[in-house]
């Protein structure tokens, strides 16, 4: 998830819509632009705070790198906006 950490109104919104059909399990994220915050919210949200990243190109190099890594697991809509960015 990109933004929507400690203090954010539509983060809890964005995870409450996620939520509806039951497939839904957030495992990484760059939470606020402060990486404290990142920190914070990570372990409030119960995400583990190795993947809790300080930016979203940190992020992405990071989770496309994970063996469990597919086009599903990293392309949700917010990544979209990045198609055309490259992290390698």
């Amino acid at each position: 998830m990109i933004g929507g950490g400690e203090g954010a109104f539509i983060g809890a919104v964005h995870r409450m819509a996620a939520r509806l059909d039951g497939r839904y399990q957030l495992v990484a994220g760059v939470f606020s632009s402060d990486a404290e915050k990142t920190r914070r919210s990570a372990l409030a949200l119960g995400v583990d705070a190795a993947r809790a990243y300080p930016n979203v190109a940190a992020m992405l190099k990071a989770e496309a790198a994970r063996p469990e890594a597919s086009w599903e697991t990293i392309s949700g809509h917010c990544f979209l906006v990045w198609a055309g960015l490259t992290y390698n």
